[in-house]
């Protein structure tokens, strides 16, 4: 269910025990397997599992079980987002929406402030301003008003 291409292309339980095994007997690490999976289950969804020629894999099972069986990793392969990665990102995307959301109400309270006041209380507002953009001033005094 993990890794559905790799099964189809022949990969299983059976490789995986003789690919831990093996590192074992090397006295190498296993904790890069999972890693190696992913990797690999990503090119073969992708169409990018190639060799050195560029042409695709002819078997796919082979390939990744030599490679994990060898150094107990596959290769991150170019364009390949962990699904860590991808939550990251989204947090980030996120975050940084939300942060535009406040700045635009920010700005729409500002402005219906802005707009709402008579000509007096504008003249008051802009009373000691030093010259310069007037909606600078005015909106640090609308933030200053506010607290």
């Amino acid at each position: 269910m993990t890794w559905p291409h790799l099964v189809r292309a022949g990969f299983g339980a059976d490789q995986m025990e003789q690919i831990v095994d093996n590192l074992d007997q090397l006295g190498k690490p296993t904790d890069r397997i999972v890693a190696g999976l992913d990797h690999a289950e990503w090119e073969l969804e992708n169409g990018k599992m190639l060799d050195k020629a560029g042409q695709p894999v002819a078997d796919p099972c082979s390939w990744v079980f030599t490679a994990l069986a060898r150094t107990g990793y596959y290769r991150r392969p170019k364009g390949y987002v962990s699904p860590e990665e991808q939550a990251a990102k989204d947090a980030e995307a996120e975050a940084k929406a939300v942060v535009a959301a406040r700045q635009a109400a920010e700005q729409a309270q500002f402005e219906a402030w802005r707009d709402g006041l008579s000509p007096d209380e504008l003249a008051d507002a802009l009373r000691g301003h030093p010259g310069g953009p007037k909606d600078a001033w005015l909106k640090k005094m609308w933030r200053d008003r506010r607290n």
